[in-house]
């Protein structure tokens, strides 16, 4: 997919691919690359929040949903926020409780021009296999 990271924040998460090797047919981005980028973007957002809390648990795509609303042709451009920062801390808290916690985390896809071409909606599953650290670890 030839995909990089473009810029990388505590609430935020940007990825890029190249255009060419996620071309489909018709000559736009494939619609599984689309999905595996917005997957992949808001995996990592969620990665990058535990992992600057010291912890690496496992976590797992268990839901999603992705609407499709117009071709991209070039360069591909994800973004991936949490949806409030009220989330990721009632997911934390719930993780330090009980070794295990969903969120849901949207990524947005777009190409050169920047307009949204599709929309995800990702439920991530974590569990820790050091339950017992987790409930020392602070949302914020």
């Amino acid at each position: 997919m030839s995909v990089r990271v473009a810029r990388i924040g505590r609430t935020g998460l940007e990825v890029h691919a190249a255009g060419e090797p996620n071309v489909n047919v018709h000559g736009t981005a494939f619609a599984g690359s689309l999905y595996s980028l917005c997957a992949l973007t808001a995996w990592g957002l969620l990665h990058v929040a535990l992992k600057t809390r010291d912890l690496c648990p496992e976590i797992v795509l268990a839901d999603s949903r992705i609407v499709f609303s117009a071709p991209i042709v070039g360069r591909l451009r994800a973004h991936s926020r949490f949806a409030a920062s009220a989330d990721l801390d009632r997911f934390i808290r719930a993780l330090g409780k009980t070794g295990k916690a969903q969120i849901q985390i949207p990524a947005t896809v777009s190409g050169p021009d920047a307009m949204p071409a599709a929309h995800f909606t990702g439920t991530y599953a974590v569990a820790s296999p050091d339950p017992g650290r987790l409930s020392q670890v602070s949302p914020g």
